[in-house]
């Protein structure tokens, strides 16, 4: 899993930030991206786009992509899911990140 960001005030992480990660990564192994404060959402589509996987929830961040606060994390990962779909990627379920990331 690749980090952007982390706890600490105005932090915030930006898509640029998953350059470097995407260019050392060389193995075959499946990546993700997990990214801190209000853009989220743009670092984890910007994953997306990128082949990678993504992991949103309110330990990293509280606002949807329109800078209203999160009413849940459902609606965090509704709003990836979302941009996911619109990418052209599939969603995985429990059993293919299980699969895929061990566990």
């Amino acid at each position: 899993m690749f980090v952007l960001g982390r706890y600490t005030a105005g932090q915030t992480s930006n898509p640029r930030d998953l350059v470097p990660f995407v260019q050392a990564h060389t193995g075959s192994e499946p990546w993700s991206v997990c990214a801190f404060g209000a853009t989220e959402h743009a670092c984890v589509t910007a994953a997306a786009a990128l082949g990678g996987h993504v992991r949103v929830g309110f330990e990293n961040n509280l606002y949807l992509k329109d800078g209203r606060l999160a009413p849940d994390n459902a609606a965090l990962v509704a709003q990836a899911a979302d941009a996911a779909r619109s990418l052209g990627r599939p969603l995985a379920s429990a059993q293919d990140i299980r699969q895929h990331f061990g566990g």
